[in-house]
């Protein structure tokens, strides 16, 4: 499961959410008296007493706790700054304090309670001399980007005292005020850190020599809120470390991160020996927790299954589902006999997530975390996290898991009991796909809560950090898609996305991620006034924004400038368009290389960019706009990897390819196909047939238009030579659907990322697939910018 997005799944059993503050836990402050303001500031409480003149940024206190000391260290803090008259902040709630210092914090934030603004250096030195004897004994946990100060919870960081802000990248970021006057980016991080012009004072720089692994550590593989895991050099050795830190990362228990990794190291020494269960060197307690065992190669499960399962490659034959029948079998049956030698010593391994897989298909456990879906329907049929929302369909996937595989009979009863079948329109053998659209509609509708501020409609947890508002996976996206697929328009929705920027502007410029996207969308509902003061305030991040993409970068912002210049006769717009056009066309020869991580695709490749050129071309004829998107599509089709099936998906790392729209073959496909109608001998044009063969599999993990299922049937829906494996492809797609679809208030809803939680998105959700069904039955557009989509059957 990915971590991110397992803590948005804890709040609400439909859709990814962030925890709720409980108002019953309040931390409300004494009143200090008339001599003191108290303003709130988001998930703080800030208090200034009268009179105080404080620097805009410098060496801040930060106080941290755990969760049984919080209230009296918190009173301690108030009543030490009131006394001295210091300008402090503290956290608003008991519920917050508990959501920041969660092994999945859904707020953010580092850790600390507390916050105390020394006016100076000689202020500060005081103020750790007196919270050390006034803390003494208090436990606290680490504070990330911050350095301990002694064995008390007190911490130090250089920041911003008022609000500072920049843009960088394309979003606006807090700043810090060089000598020179000039805005830069604050640090950030798990790492403490100071900009290089900033003197560290002596009462400081006695604590910073911070802890160390126990190793010298060659690769940071993975950081999380409390914890850490390394790999290091034991001698000539390579091991690797987990770290953990007290009195954070906490459990839905309430358990802290040091004490499951000292209930995990437990775990492996009962273990010892058993084949599969990696031996251990150490454990280390003090300060911080450190497990040192052995470091066994291989791939973790789902990275696994992405590499070897069969069905998303095209026409798959028998022979290679009768050999990953084989691996797979080979898989479940050992971990079947590590569970089983637990259980001898006394040990219950109930359904084990943390499965890794070497290259020579033996299995090794690297945790002892549970897992909510079977294994033995997991390896054959990876969407068992669906099956949570829909239980109803969980005999069906195994019914349909031992059919397709030709498993031994039984297998499916060893999954699920014999249930009768959740049925949908989808199901039917010629789905009403008028009805279909009108019943996805409704689920939209029906999930909308026009009563929050942070969003109109579920989505991905990306929301949370772009805001609700936005295009790709905001509201702006979802009423978009309801009107261009006749579903209707809804004022009252339409006044909540003009409510949600003039509360708060977008901290970013990009289309799918920022102003841009909900420009575009206001502009095409008549709100055009909005529309334009959106643009002009968004100036300042479009001249910071240097990336090439249509989700956040240029691409993107390129092509809404050039819709405004169509759509108002305004040639002012036209002229950034081209102004933008250019920049990009420059930045083809000199960007940078592919790298380890998938970016090849619609949304963050250099296909968003072709597209503008594309459409440079059709606005003033000139033809070295096409010698530049095909430059621009090659530089895509350099991460493509061509694959047995002779299909051309993008190469992701260790993670195995990547097929669909928004990062994927599916993307360059659709952009591909549009460049060789206008130059039928371009370059890009030549992978054009690997291109198709690669949106043909049987299997899609999301149901979704930008991450799955629905953008690979509208990339063959793109093309120029369709012919009937084509049109069969389509349709498997489409009638595939149903596998997803869950019922949802009367509706049809679909899951979105890692088919954890409904999502009703553009990129993830319901809107995508209700616009993709509306595209290819209609014609309509199907994203912003593609132009008409051909029509296919139905």
């Amino acid at each position: 499961m990915n971590v991110r997005h397992e803590a948005f799944c804890l709040a609400d059993p439909w859709f990814f959410d962030r925890r709720r503050e409980i108002s019953a836990d309040d931390l409300a402050a004494p009143s200090y008296g008339p001599q003191w303001t108290v303003e709130e500031h988001g998930h703080w409480r800030r208090l200034r007493p009268a009179g105080a003149v404080l620097p805009e940024q410098g060496w801040a206190v930060e106080i941290s706790a755990a969760p049984g000391n919080a209230d009296r260290v918190l009173d301690r803090i108030r009543e030490y700054c009131r006394i001295a008259r210091l300008h402090h902040r503290h956290l608003r709630s008991r519920s917050i304090f508990l959501d920041r210092n969660a092994e999945y914090p859904t707020t953010g934030g580092t850790g600390a309670l507390a916050t105390i603004y020394p006016p100076d250096n000689n202020a500060l030195e005081q103020i750790l001399d007196d919270l050390s004897e006034l803390l003494a004994g208090e436990p606290g946990p680490d504070i990330d980007g911050a350095l301990r100060c002694g064995e008390c919870p007190i911490h130090v960081h250089y920041g911003g005292f008022m609000p500072l802000w920049t843009e960088h990248g394309g979003t606006r970021v807090p700043a810090l005020r060089r000598p020179s006057s000039a805005l830069e980016p604050a640090p950030r991080g798990p790492e403490f850190s100071v900009p290089d012009w900033v003197r560290i004072p002596d009462c400081v720089a006695e604590y910073t020599d911070a802890p160390m692994p126990p190793h010298p550590v060659a690769e940071v593989l993975r950081q999380a809120h409390g914890t850490a895991v390394y790999l290091a050099e034991r001698g000539v050795e390579q091991v690797l470390v987990e770290e953990a830190w007290p009195y954070t990362g906490l459990d839905g228990d309430g358990v802290d991160a040091a004490a499951r990794l000292e209930r995990k190291h437990d775990l492996f020494e009962r273990l010892a020996g058993i084949p599969g269960i990696p031996k251990t060197h150490a454990y280390l307690a003090g300060q911080r927790h450190y497990l040192v065992r052995e470091y066994r190669q291989g791939l973790p499960l789902d990275a696994w299954l992405t590499r070897h399962y069969p069905l998303t490659r095209r026409d798959c034959p028998e022979t290679d589902l009768a050999a990953y029948r084989k691996q797979a079998l080979s898989v479940l049956a050992q971990v079947d006999r590590i569970v089983a030698e637990a259980a001898e010593r006394g040990v219950v391994l109930e359904n084990p997530r943390n499965i890794l897989v070497d290259s020579s298909g033996t299995v090794s456990l690297t945790g002892f975390d549970r897992d909510e879906t079977a294994l033995r329907l997991r390896l054959f049929l990876p969407l068992a996290p669906l099956y949570r929302l829909v239980p109803e369909r969980l005999r069906w996937a195994a019914e349909l898991t031992e059919r397709r595989f030709s498993l031994p009979a039984g297998y499916a009863d060893r999954i699920a009991p014999h249930t009768e079948p959740a049925h949908t329109e989808l199901d039917e053998p010629r789905p009403d796909w008028t009805l279909v659209r009108k019943q996805i509609a409704e689920a939209l509708l029906a999930c909308a809560t026009p009563d929050r501020q942070d969003r109109l409609f579920p989505g991905d947890i990306e929301q949370f950090h772009v805001g609700g508002a936005t295009f790709g996976t905001g509201a702006a996206g979802v009423l978009h898609s309801l009107h261009v697929a006749g579903a209707g328009r809804f004022p009252e929705h339409e006044q909540w996305l003009l409510d949600a920027i003039d509360g708060e502007q977008p901290s970013r410029a990009g289309f799918y991620d920022g102003s841009h996207g909900i420009a575009y969308v206001l502009e095409e509902f008549g709100h055009r006034k909005a529309a334009a003061d959106l643009l002009a305030v968004s100036r300042a991040l479009v001249d910071h924004t240097v990336g090439h993409d249509l989700a956040s970068g240029l691409a993107g912002i390129g092509l809404t400038r050039l819709h405004f210049a169509a759509t108002r006769g305004d040639n002012e717009f036209g002229r950034q368009a081209l102004n933008i056009g250019i920049r990009l066309a420059e930045a083809l020869d000199t960007a940078e290389p592919p790298g380890a991580t998938a970016r090849a695709g619609l949304l963050y490749g250099w296909s968003g960019p072709a597209l503008l050129f594309l459409r440079l071309y059709e606005r003033t004829g000139e033809p070295a706009w096409l010698s530049f998107a095909d430059q621009a599509l090659e530089r895509d089709l350099e991460e493509c990897v061509p694959a047995l099936d002779g299909s051309l998906p993008v190469r992701d790392g260790n993670r195995g390819s990547r097929r669909g729209a928004g990062i994927g073959s599916a993307g360059i496909l659709i952009v591909t196909e549009q460049l060789a109608r206008y130059r039928f001998d371009a370059k890009a044009a030549r992978s054009l047939p690997a291109l198709r063969v690669a949106c043909r599999g049987e299997f899609a993990l999301h149901p979704g238009l930008l991450n799955g299922r629905c953008g690979l049937a509208a990339g063959l829906a793109f093309s120029s030579t369709p012919d009937r494996r084509t049109q069969d492809a389509i349709d498997r797609h489409l009638t595939r659907l149903s596998w997803y679809a869950v019922p949802f208030r009367g509706g049809l809803a679909f899951p979105g990322t890692r088919l954890l939680r409904l999502s009703a998105d553009v990129a993830t959700g319901g809107a995508g697939v209700l616009r993709t069904l509306a595209a290819l039955q209609d014609g309509i557009e199907l994203l912003p910018f593609l132009g008409p989509t051909p029509r296919v059957g139905h």
